[in-house]
């Protein structure tokens, strides 16, 4: 056998290789407890200074971009499972520790829009406020499904769908590294194959309910696609930029090597030109038709100051991660890709931003005399995201241990 075989074998899985030391998630607590002070100082000076609906604004592009983190690893773990996949079997266990915070997450992204549908009477999602709707045509079509009772029910629903597969998954995975049954990763299969048509039906009517409805006259069926493609996108930059830290750490040596980051970034490149693909769709479909309601968002965020970041996104969210990632050996290096993932995920955020921001202020410019208070709030659910992953990848093996396609991902070659 030769040395190379032999570091990819057995010596792949000893334990200070498949585990990170212990008590090194302090740095998680830390980052979690700055998390809860910038939230909780976002609706303090936001309450304080009278404007509420700046602070939950800061604070919904903040939590949504983290529910989209989640939410996109979720999708890799199911498509992983659905087609078998073995050589993500090394990488696939931090994809399971963003996922298995969904429950967390979830209820920090509707806990502040909650508040303005059942207690702040609609200052951002004015299809609450009464003085705003009144008369409005618009609206009463809408009626039925902009009711408080109707948005509650089903952000219960979501999270219900959500937390039960998710901690599903979860369970099969984490039990058969205590187990070895190869009959779980069947199961695993069998749950993704029923979860994915109704996590995809989920995600799309939540981003209905939670960003588009904030502009409740405007209206896209492109607009859960749209969500989607940036969850999956932020979802895989996130997990290379974690197995990047763990790497750097000297663990999984062997287990996940240039190899599996070629393949991560490929799908990174993939949803890059996806997201622009469906963003443009999206767009040349509202041009072509001209109807009043649909051009009314885009005219929005192509005024008053907000085409600038308009341009910015067509730019640095599709074409130069697309141009630098055509690139084999920018795929391929882990420093380099580390920088394009950072990257992606800041103008993900700068995606919410565009979508949530200009409602604030209603056409009336961007308003950027209050910037420290969109950077507080936007960093909230971020940085609590982050020290849940750092606590988890503290807490148990950094990838499954006993799953029977295993040896193909220690073993896995790129051919393309």
């Amino acid at each position: 056998m030769s040395h190379a075989a032999a570091h990819e074998g057995p010596v792949s899985l000893a334990e200070g290789n498949v585990r990170l030391r212990a008590g090194g998630g302090a740095i998680g607590t830390v980052l979690i407890a700055a998390g809860v002070v910038a939230a909780v100082a976002t609706f303090a000076v936001g309450i304080g200074q009278g404007n509420f609906k700046h602070a939950l604004a800061a604070y919904h592009i903040g939590a949504m971009s983290s529910l989209a983190v989640c939410l996109g690893a979720m999708f890799w773990v199911m498509a992983f499972h659905l087609v078998m996949s073995g050589w993500s079997v090394s990488i696939r266990r931090q994809f399971e520790n963003a996922m298995v915070l969904v429950p967390v997450i979830g209820v920090l992204a509707v806990a502040g829009i909650a508040a303005d549908v059942f207690f702040m009477h609609g200052q951002l999602l004015t299809w609450m406020n009464g003085a705003v709707r009144q008369g409005d045509s618009l609206y009463e079509e809408k009626a039925a499904w902009l009711n408080p009772v109707r948005w509650g029910l089903f952000a219960l629903l979501y999270l219900f769908i959500w937390v039960y597969l998710s901690q599903r998954l979860w369970w099969y995975s984490t039990e058969q590294d205590r187990t070895g049954a190869p009959r779980l990763s069947n199961k695993a299969r069998f749950t993704s194959a029923w979860g994915m048509p109704i996590f995809g039906l989920s995600l799309t009517f939540a981003a209905f309910d939670w960003l588009m409805s904030v502009d409740y006259r405007w209206f896209s069926t492109m607009w859960g696609v749209y969500y989607f493609a940036g969850a999956a996108l932020s979802g895989m930059a996130a997990m290379i930029l974690v197995l990047a830290a763990v790497r750097r750490s000297g663990r999984l040596s062997g287990a996940v090597t240039n190899e599996h980051l070629h393949d991560m970034s490929k799908l990174v490149f993939g949803f890059v030109v996806f997201w622009a693909y469906i963003g443009f769709g999206q767009y040349f479909l509202i041009w072509y038709s001209n109807i009043p309601e649909e051009t009314s968002f885009m005219l929005a965020r192509k005024t008053e100051g907000w085409n600038a970041l308009s341009t910015f996104l067509v730019w640095g969210h599709f074409a130069v991660p697309w141009y630098i990632l055509l690139w084999k050996f920018v795929r391929r290096s882990w420093a380099l890709m580390t920088i394009v993932c950072a990257w992606v995920m800041v103008l993900e955020v700068a995606d919410m931003y565009w979508i949530i921001r200009p409602m604030v202020y209603g056409g009336t410019g961007v308003h950027l005399d209050m910037w420290w208070l969109d950077l507080l709030g936007i960093v909230g659910v971020p940085l609590i995201l982050a020290g849940l992953l750092v606590r988890k990848a503290h807490a148990g093996p950094l990838m499954p241990l006993k799953d029977p396609r295993l040896p193909e991902a220690l073993h896995h070659r790129n051919y393309v």
